[in-house]
């Protein structure tokens, strides 16, 4: 249809050719308004008397459109049904000007970008649905939508699309509260593309409905591939366990710390490429029956950093809390490789493996008990979630017998295209607060961390759990809180973890996720393993708290999800169709590995109370890499450290105490090693770069 308006002059046609839908023309100044007109391509029941009744999407949360513009124009749009609102003529839910890409591929639409209050003459939105639930698609259009249309609209010029499918996407017909135990679902769903492209007609994801023979539980197709590809390609991750452990001879007894039964760290470990069998190297010997290591694909890939992406590469990205982003983690218990619990061969084939994944090791000194331990999964260990639908689990059968062909890298679909600036400097941003300002560098670092591990104890009280989740404290450092915020489908293990455990969670961060901490090399941490006392990690421990719906707390949270999570638009709008809750901690204690010497405590107050300048060059203190490895060779030769690694034991401490304790005399939760590289940067730079992803 053309624009109606007196004196208006667009005009538009459309063709069916080989199933593609062409959508021509041009939207031209109105002489009468002296502003640009419409044309539109539309289907359904607008007084036109088609009786066709659209498929019923109210399961689903958006819409998904191959397609592709043959011009550059920015006055796309698309809108559904047929209800009135606040507009005089116009009807229908419309959404903002979309961004459509110059070949074919996908566009997802959420319908909570759809509004009912939009301008006449522009096609603007006035009212978004995030700001006001009366504008929002409701449950009689989603189940008819009645109409569908395509707009060239409020901007001049030529208009040339053509439109490959449509689907509606996100979908979860059928399924009951107690098949969503595991369920995770987030603002997009599985790519099935619609029919029937000469009448527009939108068709639900059948791959999504629910089959009443089988489990939502069960393993999703290759689901035990991708796991073996992401453990092996990772390096490392958050290893969960219960606090308040105590060492006797080669037993593990549990004394839980009522104040805080969780302890969080993040590990450098390896797998076996034949058996995918999981080991770490630790100084002393340790039995963890109540252990989890969590791992997420978003710590594979440095050029997605800078936006929390994640995917195997720029052409198809995703947000790190998205579905499609595969998140691990395995349960069980960890053992010395001298104990009777382990596999065959366990010393020889850890080291291999360990030896490959982290070279350094090998130079370890054979005289501090580095031994190498083996964590051995439950049978049902595995949950996974890497694609829509909802966590899975995978038995530990199926993860050790994948066939080789079916371990292949998880390249992710339907993502976006993303654009970075290039890696530049030594990895050690000047706004970087120098080590021993831990209070401020562990703020530095919970406000530069855009995804963090969530630990919880298990529901039913017999071991620990880990969940990947997408962060925000402020959209500048100098707004940060300290107090990331977090969204949890109420469905999610975690969350239902947590309301059986007084809300208790651990959230740990490290710098080895950080864009900033990346050299021009495109190496992680400065060319640091993680888990190395200068990569430095930060675990806050406390109580989960619920943000109150529509409070000014929450409003803010949304947009700063808004600003630093490009890829998850839903995290700025409210979450995902599945009903769920937006989380802060409430800090009990928080830890910081920044140095040598172990990890200590900082106080909460102080945590709290710090406050930057967004100015540049005016946030916390700060020191360079060279002047840190100087001063850390310093304090690695004092307790025993020589040669070009710097090794000491990681022994966590809850006593606040600067001194040194030996772990195979005390232990207090964990105990492992970590290398760092003590040559000066042959950059002899301090540089900090700023990445802006483009969603194209």
């Amino acid at each position: 249809m053309n624009d109606p308006v007196m004196g208006g002059k667009s005009t538009s046609s459309y063709v069916n050719e080989d199933g593609i839908a062409k959508f021509t023309g041009v939207c031209a100044i109105v002489s009468f308004l002296q502003a640009p007109g419409f044309v539109t391509l539309q289907t359904g029941r607008y007084g036109q008397g088609n009786t066709e009744t659209f498929p019923d999407v109210s399961t689903c949360t958006a819409l998904k459109v191959v397609m592709k513009s043959n011009v550059p124009y920015d006055g796309y749009r698309i809108s559904f049904g047929a209800k009135r609102g606040k507009m005089r003529h116009g009807m229908g839910y419309k959404a903002p000007a979309l961004t459509v890409p110059s070949e074919f591929d996908a566009v997802v639409l959420p319908f909570r970008d759809f509004s009912l209050h939009w301008d006449e003459g522009t096609g603007d939105i006035l009212t978004s649905c995030s700001d006001d639930e009366s504008v929002c698609p409701d449950l009689e259009t989603l189940r008819d939508m009645k109409a569908l249309a395509f707009w060239g609209e409020g901007v001049e010029g030529e208009v040339s699309l053509e439109i490959k499918s449509i689907s509606a996407v996100g979908c979860g017909v059928d399924a009951t509260k107690s098949d969503l135990e595991d369920v995770e679902g987030e603002a997009e769903s599985a790519n099935a593309e619609g029919e029937d492209i000469d009448t527009l007609v939108v068709k639900p994801d059948a791959q999504n409905h629910a089959d009443p023979n089988r489990s939502p539980n069960e393993a999703k197709d290759n689901n035990a591939g991708i796991a073996r590809w992401t453990l092996h390609t990772a390096k490392w991750g958050t290893l969960t366990t219960v606090s308040g452990g105590v060492l006797s001879g080669s037993g593990h007894s549990k004394n839980l710390d009522d104040a805080q039964p969780l302890f969080a760290s993040v590990l450098p470990y390896a797998t076996d490429e034949e058996t995918g069998r999981i080991f770490f190297y630790l100084m002393g010997s340790h039995h963890l029956p109540e252990s989890t290591l969590t791992v997420s694909q978003a710590s594979i890939n440095p050029n997605l950093f800078a936006f929390g992406g994640c995917g195997t590469s720029i052409s198809s990205a995703v947000d790190a809390q998205d579905p499609r982003c595969a998140k691990i983690s395995v349960s069980g218990a960890i053992h010395p490789c001298n104990a009777h619990d382990v596999a065959e061969n366990c010393d020889s084939v850890g080291r291999e493996a360990l030896f490959v994944a982290h070279p350094a090791m090998e130079d370890w000194p054979k005289d501090h008990d580095f031994i190498v331990h083996e964590l051995i999964p439950r049978d049902d260990g595995f949950w996974m979630l890497a694609n829509f639908g909802g966590g899975s689990k995978i038995t530990r059968d199926l993860y050790s017998s994948c066939e080789k062909e079916a371990i292949k890298p998880h390249a992710i679909q339907g993502g976006s295209i993303v654009v970075a600036t290039p890696f530049a400097g030594n990895g050690s941003p000047k706004s970087m607060p120098v080590w021993s300002a831990r209070a401020e560098r562990a703020r530095w670092i919970v406000h530069n961390s855009l995804w963090v591990s969530l630990s919880t104890l298990d529901k039913n009280g017999d071991g620990t759990f880990g969940n990947i989740r997408a962060i925000t404290d402020g959209d500048t450092l100098g707004l940060s809180t300290g107090l990331p915020v977090f969204n949890l489908p109420d469905v999610d293990p975690a969350a239902i973890n947590m309301r059986a455990h007084d809300m208790t969670i651990a959230l740990t961060f490290t710098e080895a996720s950080l864009h900033s901490r990346i050299t021009s090399k495109g190496e992680t941490c400065a060319a640091q393993d993680a888990g190395s006392p200068t990569c430095a990690q930060v675990v806050i421990y406390g109580k989960a708290k619920a943000l109150d719906t529509g409070s000014e707390e929450y409003k803010k949270a949304l947009k700063n999800f808004g600003v630093s999570h490009p890829l998850a638009s839903w995290l700025s709008q409210g979450g995902s169709h599945m009903p769920g809750t937006y989380f802060t901690i409430q800090p009990t204690s928080i830890s910081i590995l920044d140095y040598f010497g172990g990890a200590v405590d900082v106080l909460v107050d102080e945590y709290l109370g710090v406050t930057f300048d967004d100015e540049p060059g005016n946030n916390a203190k700060h020191a360079s890499t060279y002047t840190n490895i100087m001063l850390g060779l310093v304090i690695g030769i004092l307790f025993g450290c020589f040669g070009n690694s710097c090794l000491k034991c990681l022994c966590y401490r809850r006593d606040r105490s600067d001194r040194i304790k030996d772990p195979r005399a005390e232990y207090g939760t964990l105990s492992t090693t970590t290398e760092v590289n003590c040559k000066e940067d042959k950059n002899g730079t301090n540089s900090e770069l700023t990445s802006y992803a483009t969603i194209m």
